[in-house]
């Protein structure tokens, strides 16, 4: 699937006359001038994001290209398409798909603050492209910029939600803040395995700049299988696919190696945060709850699941917990390190054809973190 093959593509030309926002302008085919936007920033923009960035600092990123827009575009899809209809309009799909392809183009100047770069880049196009309603571009913009930002606390434990509630803060009313609650959890669910492949960790092999401050991102996405919600039960299901050499492995982040595992509370944990955070927004439209989390781990070449560990962070109060343990209690003195330290011996064991279950060893023992 291609950003101009997705379901939501086609919504944008489907009939209007059942939503409550219109297209402000009857005349004009949104549809065709996406399709026209699509290809110019697939050809020319987007293939220089990643290099861009790569440039202006020491990192190698994960995909932030044409497939990553797909894949964003896909993740709007799963959110907004409930009982075979969507719950946004056709001209609101336009904004949303518009919006998924201007998020990260601001990495073409570097990754700093590259949510504030939309309002240069896409102001800088030809009218012929993007229209020539000021106000809509600035929407656009806005939803876009309003996927950066994090929800929860710092590493010394100091609430900073308040200075970063992005959403919150836009001057618009409920229905674009909706759209960009919608746009910054589908990006939040588009970092799986389609976003880092075989090549990139060849790369980082080779480059220690690179590996030293992005290895574990890169091994996190490609673990990540493309993630699923399920709008009756308000869920979405993380599912982690992992080898013995994933679990004992440290990786390297922010020049500081770490376990795979910790690495996973830590995302898990953040897209629990976003999930209330957007959920403020999105609701009664889109109504999520818990976020259900499974890691496996598998034998070479992913035969066989020998081992699992499941958790669920439900929707609570407070929001801005730093630790897996502070939301998922039997977590607690769960690491790395004590997965590493016990995985060989589990793998080793007698297969009776089921999977360990991981929850009850890790749990009850006491390890170093």
């Amino acid at each position: 699937m291609t950003a101009t093959s997705a379901p939501l593509i086609e919504h944008i030309s489907a009939d209007e006359s059942q939503y409550g926002i219109k297209r402000p302008s009857p005349g004009v085919n949104y549809y065709t001038r996406f399709m026209g936007l699509s290809n110019h920033l697939n050809k020319e923009v987007h293939p220089k994001v990643n290099a861009g960035s790569t440039a202006a600092e020491t990192v190698w990123l994960t995909d932030h290209g044409p497939d990553h827009i797909a894949t964003v575009i896909g993740r709007i899809h799963d959110l907004a398409f409930q009982s075979g209809a969507y719950v946004v309009s056709p001209y609101e799909a336009y904004i949303l798909a518009v919006a998924a392809h201007m998020h990260d183009i601001g990495n073409v100047y570097g990754r700093e603050e590259h949510e504030r770069r939309v309002r240069d880049i896409l102001f800088g196009l030809d009218d012929t492209l993007i229209g020539d309603d000021n106000i809509e571009k600035r929407m656009i913009c806005d939803i876009a910029m309003a996927h950066g930002g994090k929800i929860g606390s710092d590493p010394n434990g100091t609430p900073d939600a308040i200075a970063m509630d992005t959403i919150g803060r836009m001057s618009h009313d409920r229905p674009i803040r909706k759209l960009a609650a919608i746009l910054r959890l589908a990006d939040e669910l588009a970092d799986d395995r389609t976003r880092s492949n075989k090549l990139d960790l060849e790369v980082l092999a080779e480059n220690k700049s690179y590996r030293r401050q992005s290895e574990i991102h890169h091994v996190y996405a490609q673990r990540l299988h493309p993630p699923a919600i399920d709008h009756q039960t308000r869920t979405i299901q993380l599912t982690f696919e992992l080898l013995m050499e994933h679990v004992v492995a440290k990786y390297y982040k922010r020049g500081k190696g770490r376990y795979l595992l910790d690495e996973i509370f830590e995302r898990t944990l953040k897209t629990h945060r976003e999930q209330i955070y957007c959920s403020r927004f999105m609701s009664p439209d889109i109504l999520l709850d818990r976020v259900a989390v499974e890691i496996l781990v598998c034998t070479p070449k992913y035969q066989e699941v020998r081992a699992r560990l499941d958790y669920t962070l439900e929707q609570a109060y407070p929001v801005y917990i730093c630790k897996i343990a502070d939301a998922v209690p039997s977590l607690h003195g769960v690491s790395g390190h004590g997965l590493a330290g016990t995985i060989d011996e589990i793998m080793e064991a007698r297969y009776d054809g089921s999977p360990v279950d991981l929850n009850p060893i890790l749990s009850t023992a006491e390890y170093e973190s």
